[in-house]
């Protein structure tokens, strides 16, 4: 079963964490690499609060090796986001998801699958916080970096996950402003 697998993947990364840091010590990137590994597992087992401590350890030895700017931080600052976001914790989720956009844009200047999914990302967690404004806004957001995206093939364009999301999205857009636009002249 896949939770078998996440077990032992668990205890191959509990070693392979034991043996880095023995070879490099504490404060190195492949250490950092372990702590995210074992941060995901733990994610995806459920248990958030420990894969944060490991996302946040990663995120340290990220910061003093690289800098703020780094794109390695990227995904440290996603899977921050995502463990938070896993347990309705919004301010806090919203915090590094703001992060990891911030620097995917800096580094990608709005023309990257990256930046897409920090988008995608913040819609969802609007989306779940109840915050229908700030959800559409994310959405529009997202739909105009997907438009800009290079497309390599015919297949890309027709059976990209990220085009059909934009393309249910877009639908969304049009039917939220159509019934803002309802509401606003009912309302004068």
């Amino acid at each position: 079963t896949k939770l078998g697998w996440y077990h032992e993947a668990l205890e191959s990364y509990i070693l392979a964490h034991k043996i880095c840091k023995q070879i490099y010590g504490k404060n190195h990137p492949e250490v950092a690499e372990t702590l995210n590994n074992l941060g995901c597992i733990y994610d995806e087992l459920g248990d958030h609060n420990k894969a944060m401590k490991y996302f946040l350890k990663e995120l340290n030895i990220k910061l003093k090796v690289y800098g703020p700017h780094h794109h390695l931080l990227e995904s440290v600052y996603n899977n921050l986001g995502t463990a938070y976001h896993n347990q309705g914790k919004y301010n806090l989720a919203l915090k590094y998801y703001i992060a990891g956009y911030r620097l995917r844009y800096r580094l990608h200047n709005n023309i990257h699958q990256d930046v897409f999914d920090s988008l995608f990302n913040l819609e969802i967690l609007f989306h779940d916080a109840k915050d229908n404004k700030k959800s559409l806004m994310a959405i529009k957001k997202a739909s105009l970096v997907i438009k800009k995206l290079p497309i390599k093939s015919e297949h890309d364009l027709q059976g990209s996950e990220n085009n059909f999301f934009c393309s249910e999205k877009e639908t969304l857009i049009n039917d939220y402003a159509l019934t803002d636009v309802t509401r606003i002249s009912r309302d004068n």
